[in-house]
């Protein structure tokens, strides 16, 4: 009997299609059996789970739909409306989902690649069991969700401290602005790191290591983040997701383009371009980020 799924994120947001047998030799009263592999089933019930937590947490978004991720000022939620908890824990069992969705296909990721802060490196890339397509959109949601959840973090601890908000003004390509409220000009880093409580210390650590898989180390503190839940950080999800659409749609491959620059490297870099002069101490980052970051 011929088992032939079909998984397609193209055209389905988040959507599991099942393609039906085509010829099958056996027959129970004339009527073709369809027998579903038990992991497309177990995939196809971690993508509902997905998407039931994002609407649950207000944040679902079609990616299949490229004008979203182009005109991402109008489809971004709030960071406002991600500073209650309950938003946080849809937004992480969502993350949770989608990782399982690439544990049934027996997907396998490359590793993330980081280099000590001052020295660049590449990294390589594995073969992945699912089409480039199905899984560039599992990528870019994971990428989504994973910008969100530090969003979120940051948002519930910042107080007077700090702020993530939409920027003043949209034109300079960011999407979320982080903002001290300090005049640091005549303070010291270890004046100004004494500022930040412990909540907040670890928000900002662990915000840095989801968005862009960076170390960044405070007072003997590092980053404490799920690392089972954050198996990568956002910006690698959004650079595998363009790689492996490229050889599909140059356009989504640009809207993924878009996304990964205003959410994840405008987002970071700003907090990464002043974390040393706030007393935080950036350990290792992705090569791309150092030239970035090296290059202010």
């Amino acid at each position: 009997m011929d088992i032939i799924p079909r998984l397609s994120a193209i055209g389905l947001a988040l959507g599991l299609v099942v393609g039906g047998p085509i010829g099958c030799a056996d027959r129970v009263d004339e009527i073709d059996e369809v027998v579903i592999a038990p992991e497309l089933v177990a995939a196809g019930a971690a993508l509902a789970s997905a998407e039931q937590f994002m609407k649950n947490a207000g944040v679902a978004i079609d990616f299949d739909d490229a004008s979203q991720l182009e005109n991402l000022q109008a489809n971004l939620p709030n960071p406002n409306d991600l500073k209650a908890p309950a938003v946080q824990e849809n937004i992480e069992g969502a993350i949770g989902s989608l990782n399982e969705v690439f544990e049934h296909m027996g997907t396998t990721l490359p590793e993330e690649q980081l280099v000590p802060y001052g020295a660049p490196a590449q990294g390589n890339l594995s073969d992945v069991s699912l089409s480039a397509s199905d899984e560039s959109m599992i990528l870019v949601h994971l990428a989504y969700l994973t910008s969100l959840d530090a969003v979120s973090m940051l948002a519930q601890v910042g107080g007077d401290l700090f702020q993530i908000e939409y920027p003043a003004s949209f034109e300079t390509g960011e999407v979320y602005e982080f903002a001290l409220n300090l005049d640091t000009s005549s303070m010291s880093p270890d004046e100004i790191l004494a500022r930040f409580g412990d909540e907040q210390r670890q928000a900002v650590l662990d915000a840095v290591m989801i968005l862009t898989g960076g170390v960044v180390s405070a007072a003997g503190r590092g980053p404490d983040v799920d690392a089972n839940l954050h198996r990568r950080s956002g910006l690698f999800y959004l650079n595998l997701a363009a790689e492996r659409i490229a050889e599909n749609s140059a356009e989504v491959e640009d809207a993924i383009g878009e996304l990964r620059d205003t959410v994840n490297k405008n987002l970071s870099l700003e907090i990464l371009q002043e974390l040393e002069t706030w007393g935080f101490t950036i350990e290792s980052l992705p090569a791309e980020l150092v030239n970035l970051v090296d290059g202010v």
